[in-house]
């Protein structure tokens, strides 16, 4: 197993990794399952993000997948970090607060250079209430000339 899958799987059941990574505690991510280029976390919808209509605010939402796709791509340990180049969102159906959603992050394919991911969300009924699919970028240092 490699050194982040292993970081992931031991934040299962504790949030003590959050504290690395704020945005995470924002949205209020769990951990339930990590496999190479796979996760899953748990998210409660807190009132801190509704939108005016008492209803998750899209932008979370987005994060949320973002989170899940660019963790998944973490747990592939390649050498050098990776930045989202596009995001493209549907959002399904509304989640409010005190819902728990389930999120799952996939990698689709691992390129050299660019990394495709997709993520879902789905309510406590198994429905999907928003999608994404991502394309992340590998940041290679550039080689200098002589």
């Amino acid at each position: 197993m490699n050194e982040r899958v292993a970081f992931f799987r031991r934040g299962i059941g504790n949030d003590l990794w959050k504290e690395h990574y704020p945005i995470i505690k924002y949205i209020n991510g769990k951990i339930l399952e990590v496999n190479e280029g796979h996760l899953v976390f748990e998210f409660t919808v807190l009132k801190s993000q509704l939108n005016p209509n008492g209803i998750l605010h899209g932008g979370i939402m987005a994060t949320m997948l973002d989170e899940l796709m660019g963790g998944a791509t973490w747990t592939l340990n390649k050498p050098f970090p990776f930045a989202t180049i596009n995001l493209q969102v549907d959002y399904l159906t509304v989640a409010k607060e005190g819902e728990v959603l389930r999120g799952e992050g996939k990698v689709i394919k691992a390129g050299t250079t660019v990394i495709h991911a997709e993520a879902k969300l789905y309510n406590t009924k198994d429905m999907i209430i928003a999608k994404a699919t991502s394309n992340l970028v590998v940041m290679k240092p550039k080689e200098k000339k002589d």
